[in-house]
């Protein structure tokens, strides 16, 4: 019954199919996910999670927020109205955070299954996306966004804890999504998910490499038999997402770049190049261009470390980074004395979080993929404490 609740938390709340349901289906402006949270709430209450009345790291974060819209609104790049909605994120951010920094009933099966609930979501929605793609004729690229951190967190705990076969339902549904969301890098972070989860069990448990070997001949074997139906597929039904999954990816196997690897080095230049424009802290900013500013905000999405620059200057970014990097030095530690699965877990996204900030800002953007964030981090510093008191 509770892994069930939480497939259903992670498929209704915390995936792309909550915005599908709010907006599409129900009509609502903006997407909310938070009212369809409100069911499950009670049952939530039983985690033993930080009370936030007594968590005085809560009231700092919650200050530090307040203080952020306000230099943003007295920077005035963006409207009020862009910089409260895009500040609602990291509200959810800094609040989970704080909720999972201590020892609580919320268990890693609870996580798979909730990750998993997401995954389903995400296939759900960008089916039903890429179905309306075909059937409208758009034009124009329609991409299905999702939760990236469910990826590792589902591989990483399925693996740690030996759920192999529900492993390979997720992987199956991982599948489904790169063959109809049209996203390259999630294609890109399932990868580096699986090898690094593989990589860390083969460190401690060199007999897993067998198992490596399976799971890597099942999937080569799945594609190599079926790329030509696949690709077939994808070409005559949906020709904008073959272009993004199949073309560029093949183009980027032979060598060549395309025009989002191009825009990807743009963005490091202009970061580098406009160092001094992101030295102080500017704000919230926002998803959709201002009137009243000139500011590319596709580049914030595509290039997350600006985006953390512009919200709180590059040298506060730089020392966020170092301080997170160390936590994560911490559960690596851990995890190799004590081989502890949590460690492990939060080792592995906190990598693919690094990874994302050079790649996709949805991380940080999106509000039922925010919570991921925010839990990531979190149990990231609770077991890099746990190294010193174990």
């Amino acid at each position: 019954m509770e892994r069930t609740l939480f497939f259903l938390i992670g498929f209704f709340v915390f995936s792309s199919f909550s915005t599908t349901l709010l907006i599409d289906w129900l009509g609502f402006p903006i997407a909310l996910p938070e009212l369809l949270l409100m069911p499950f709430l009670f049952f939530l209450k039983k985690f033993n999670f930080v009370k936030l009345s007594k968590s005085y790291l809560w009231y700092v974060l919650f200050y530090l927020w307040f203080l952020l819209i306000a230099i943003a609104l007295l920077v005035s790049n963006f409207s009020p109205f862009q910089i409260l909605s895009f500040s609602r994120g990291f509200l959810y951010l800094f609040l989970i955070y704080t909720l999972f920094l201590k020892k609580n009933d919320f268990s890693l099966d609870n996580v798979m299954f909730l990750s998993l609930g997401s995954l389903f979501g995400w296939s759900v929605s960008s089916f039903l996306n890429l179905r309306s793609l075909i059937s409208s004729f758009r034009g124009e690229e329609d991409l299905s966004y999702g939760a990236l951190l469910a990826i590792p967190l589902f591989i990483s705990i399925s693996i740690i804890k030996k759920k192999y076969t529900l492993l390979f339902v997720g992987l199956i549904l991982m599948i489904s999504v790169s063959l109809t969301a049209g996203l390259r890098r999630q294609i890109f972070v399932v990868l580096v998910s699986l090898l690094l989860s593989f990589f860390l069990k083969i460190i401690k448990k060199p007999k897993t490499v067998s198992i490596f070997f399976t799971f890597s001949a099942i999937i080569v074997l799945f594609f190599y038999f079926n790329f030509g139906t696949i690709n077939s597929f994808l070409a005559i039904n949906a020709p904008i997402i073959h272009n993004r999954v199949i073309v560029k990816t093949l183009r980027s196997f032979d060598g060549g770049k395309t025009s989002g690897d191009n825009q990807r080095q743009l963005n490091f230049k202009v970061l580098y190049n406009d160092l001094d424009k992101y030295i102080f802290p500017r704000g919230f900013a926002s998803k959709q261009t201002s009137k009243k500013s000139n500011i590319p905000v596709g580049r914030f999405i595509d290039f997350p470390l600006l985006l953390l620059s512009y919200i709180f200057g590059f040298p506060i970014t730089l020392l966020l980074l170092i301080y997170f990097s160390k936590k994560a030095l911490n559960n690596f530690k851990f995890y190799l004395k004590y081989n502890s699965d949590g460690a492990y877990v939060f080792f592995i996204c906190y990598l693919i979080i690094l990874l994302l900030c050079f790649l996709d800002g949805t991380f940080l953007t999106f509000i039922y993929a925010i919570p991921f964030t925010g839990y990531c981090l979190s149990r990231l510093s609770f077991y890099s404490k746990r190294i010193n008191n174990y």
